[in-house]
């Protein structure tokens, strides 16, 4: 790990090596002849991918799609400190913490 989007290094501020096992780079090397440029960490170029890139968003916009959500639960992180407000919706919408507004 080098870099983290704006900034030259990531926030220990020096790079990172990250080992992979043996075995597992020729399969890790297959699969990235395979997938399609925006599926590749990083890119082929060796840039990361834009913030807006967000695996967990894609997951849960394809779950939601699916019918395979019942419910949101929308926790407050200003109220998380203390004790935490949490909420469940029917819906993703962002809405206001009714303590923190």
């Amino acid at each position: 790990m080098r870099r983290s989007y704006d900034r030259e290094t990531i926030k220990g501020g020096h790079a990172d090596a990250i080992p992979i096992a043996e075995a597992l780079v020729a399969f890790l090397e297959e699969r990235d002849r395979e997938l399609d440029e925006r599926a590749r960490v990083p890119g082929r170029d060796g840039r990361m991918h834009s913030p807006e890139a967000d695996p967990q968003k894609v997951l849960r916009t394809a779950l939601a799609r699916a019918g395979l959500v019942d419910y949101w639960v929308h926790t407050c992180r200003r109220c998380t400190p203390g004790e935490p407000c949490s909420e469940r919706h029917a819906d993703g919408e962002l809405r206001p913490c009714p303590r923190a507004g």
